[in-house]
């Protein structure tokens, strides 16, 4: 594992957050155009190129996703040895697995492509330019294909498990109805220029439910890190806890999202919380959802009362599990994976503190989001 030069680079990086100050200065703008101007003079976000011709909100969040996605892919190129790189890699595909299959329920409730995009998280395998060509496919499994045909490895693992049998090859005539071999030969052709290859088709898949192709996706993610941690070591031990509490919290933020719904809740595997436990606040209303999930989770009893505050509250005790590894291991990656939590927040309470002074959210709540950080 090479990460010293890169974790003593992030060091330095650490000062840039915007906290509670920098919040509280974006509010205090006058109005989304300046609110604009405010965040892209502001720490990390310094330089963030919103379209001057179009200062809105969603060319605001478009710019965060996009700088997240350069801070992601700047990471893994910086990370020196192909372990470290590799031990990365997996950490950003399991982001590369959330982000598909937002794309693959977007796709399938036929949201429209800009909206789609929007909700899509940024990771660097998949730009923008694929994600709205994968969008426009048509239907699921048509957009895992179009991935996978442009070379995507998640969506590629993926396409290769539910690609159909090969059909058999037909059997070979008898030796006795062989025709004579220069009967057959064809006269020696002229020379022509070598033509330039095709792009590889994309691939044909089964039809198979949404709910499969996400079971897929997960599947291929976590198999990838564990392909990755197999070597075994300090790094490899900790990129396991990480994946766990982020499992964790992907399936308290399922939950939530689909308590009272009656339909199957679509729960990743290798997390701290027992099966059987997440069975049964699987099954819970609203109302007991949230006091379950708060007896379990004390500090998320006040943010579980907003949908933004619970995807709040999640990535930050996301980034206080990660934080204390970082202190304690300068040297490991949980230096990185540390600052790509603590980007990840810092993004959405931004993204939040926006959005809610364009809508008129009420003070109160938008100072719970600043106060927060």
């Amino acid at each position: 594992m090479r990460l010293d030069r890169l974790n003593a680079r992030l060091r330095g990086r650490r000062d840039g957050a915007l906290g509670a100050e920098g919040l509280r200065a974006l509010l205090a703008a006058p109005t989304t155009e300046a609110r604009l101007r405010a965040l892209g003079q502001a720490g990390w976000w310094s330089g963030l190129e919103v379209d001057p011709a179009a200062p809105t909100l969603a060319a605001a969040e478009r710019a965060l996703r996009q700088a997240l996605r350069e801070e992601a892919a700047w990471l893994l190129e910086e990370a020196e040895g192909r372990r470290a790189r590799a031990l990365l890699g997996a950490w950003l595909g399991l982001d590369e697995a959330d982000a598909l299959k937002a794309l693959l329920r977007g796709v399938a409730a036929a949201v429209p492509v800009d909206a789609l995009l929007r909700s899509v998280p940024a990771v660097p395998g998949l730009p923008e330019p694929l994600l709205a060509a994968a969008a426009r496919a048509g239907s699921p499994v048509a957009a895992l294909a179009a991935l996978a045909g442009a070379g995507h490895p998640l969506a590629s693992a993926v396409a290769g498990a539910l690609a159909p049998a090969a059909a058999p090859p037909p059997p070979a005539p008898p030796l006795g109805h062989l025709p004579r071999v220069r009967a057959v030969l064809p006269a020696a052709p002229r020379a022509v220029p070598p033509l330039a290859p095709a792009p590889p088709p994309a691939p044909a898949l089964r039809a198979v439910p949404l709910a499969a192709l996400e079971a897929a996706v997960d599947g291929a993610a976590h198999a990838a890190l564990e392909a990755a941690c197999a070597g075994g070591g300090e790094d490899a031990a900790l990129l396991r806890g990480f994946a766990a509490d982020r499992a964790d919290a992907c399936n308290v933020a399922s939950l939530l999202a689909l308590a009272g719904g009656g339909g199957v809740v679509p729960l990743l595997p290798g997390g701290r919380l027992a099966q059987a436990e997440l069975d049964r606040l699987a099954r819970l209303d609203p109302a007991r959802l949230a006091e379950a999930l708060a007896a379990l989770r004390p500090g998320l009893r006040e943010a579980l009362a907003t949908p933004w505050g619970a995807e709040l509250g999640l990535l930050a005790q996301q980034l206080a599990a990660a934080r204390p590894a970082a202190r304690a291991r300068p040297l490991s990656i949980a230096v990185p994976v540390a600052h790509l939590l603590a980007r990840r927040l810092e993004a959405a309470r931004a993204a939040a503190v926006l959005r809610g002074a364009e809508l008129g959210m009420a003070e109160d709540d938008l100072m719970a989001i600043v106060e927060a950080a």
